[in-house]
């Protein structure tokens, strides 16, 4: 496995790291959230949906 950027509608800058304890995948799902954001994808990181702001600082996905 390998890491490479993703550009499908994320924004270009996050204000933090992107904490492995705030990330979650099964299947061809990946979700990870940031400050009172959470970000979905739905076919293995290709391409990404802004799930919404409405939530508080996110600290941990499962």
């Amino acid at each position: 496995m390998a890491f490479v950027r993703s550009t499908g509608r994320l924004p270009e800058w996050f204000g933090q790291n992107i904490d492995t304890h705030c990330l979650a995948a099964g299947g061809g799902t990946v979700v990870f959230g940031t400050e009172g954001r959470m970000f979905v994808s739905e076919d293995k990181g290709a391409s990404w949906r802004d799930a919404g702001t409405r939530y508080p600082e996110i600290t941990c996905v499962a």
